[in-house]
């Protein structure tokens, strides 16, 4: 996984405690998910009264957990105004990760590191992340997958920009979100994916609770359900079996099982994970199916299978695996 951790170079710029960013972030989670009441609006007053670096924070927090919860706000950046612009960013990692349009973006949004706590984006190219640890658990990103993660100070938070992640919490106030879809739970583990116009939740153990932009209404989700929701249209949830789950969820052991898919569908899905790539020849041989389980960071082994099962020749060189 890449880190790409923001941080300011003017000292001056940097709050004197880490509890300025922590708080702004707790408060922006809170106000994605609803109207404050009464004595909320009050608090959050009082704080934003107490320093001028206050507001600030809060603008760049509301500005991460708001704009930056679908993909294309990677390519539209938005500008604070000129009194509110944070001090210039310095990335950690390689230049190239986002691209230049989506660096300038976040370069602008995201918000300071501290010692105490953090706001980061991540993003894995063709690889499974580590897990990455959050309040009270852990995030691991799939393949391709972006994610903004709120850390230390300001409990479990996570937007999913786009991709999917298992996140598992343990015993700790967890908020994540992906689309309209918001999720809450203490000691849970599940998948939460996010494509153009779809957002999934799969539980896999314990209860969360989801609520939708808009809809007042909580939806109590327990082990086996797969939650489901396009664009602004009514969610649907499904409760998938043991065998379904098992599959939904084997890319989180590096592994994958194939059903119905063709060769042609496999071979897309091997190259998402691997640098060598998997090319299918013919289209008849591209329709035919291979049915088992196996390991994504070996197509050389899935190529193997499909000569002893489908009888199909390979050739093997150092960047790419052929089949005919």
């Amino acid at each position: 996984m890449t880190f790409l951790r923001a941080r300011a170079t003017n000292r001056k710029n940097i709050p004197a405690s880490g509890e300025t960013e922590d708080i702004a972030a707790r408060w922006a989670i809170r106000m994605e998910d609803g109207e404050l009441d009464a004595r909320e609006e009050r608090a959050l007053a009082s704080w934003l009264a107490a320093a001028p670096r206050h507001r600030g924070a809060l603008i760049r927090a509301r500005a991460i957990w708001s704009t930056l919860d679908r993909s294309r706000a990677l390519h539209a950046p938005v500008h604070p105004s000129p009194a509110e612009e944070p001090a210039t960013m310095r990335w950690h990692g390689r230049r190239d990760i986002l691209g230049v349009a989506a660096s300038a973006a976040c370069a602008m949004l995201l918000a300071p590191s501290t010692s105490h706590g953090t706001v980061r984006f991540l993003r894995t190219g063709a690889e499974i992340s580590a897990p990455f640890p959050l309040e009270s658990g852990s995030v691991c990103l799939d393949c391709n997958s972006e994610a903004l993660v709120a850390g230390r100070g300001v409990g479990a938070g996570m937007r999913m920009v786009f991709g999917r992640a298992w996140v598992q919490g343990d015993n700790g106030a967890c908020v994540l979100s992906a689309g309209d879809v918001r999720l809450s739970f203490r000691t849970a583990s599940l998948i939460l994916s996010r494509t153009r116009d779809m957002t999934e939740a799969l539980i896999l153990a314990g209860t969360v609770n989801a609520t939708m932009r808009g809809r007042g209404q909580a939806i109590a989700l327990g082990p086996g359900s797969l939650l489901r929701q396009k664009g602004d249209s009514t969610p649907i949830v499904d409760l998938l079996s043991a065998d379904d789950r098992a599959r939904q969820t084997a890319w989180t052991r590096g592994m994958v099982e194939f059903q119905t898919e063709t060769l042609g569908e496999a071979a897309a899905l091997f190259n998402r994970y691997n640098g060598r790539k998997l090319f299918v020849h013919g289209d008849a041989l591209a329709a035919r199916s291979l049915v088992g389980v196996f390991a994504l960071h070996d197509p050389a082994a899935f190529a193997r299978m499909a000569k002893q099962v489908l009888h199909a020749d390979y050739v093997e060189t150092p960047g790419r695996i052929d089949l005919y």
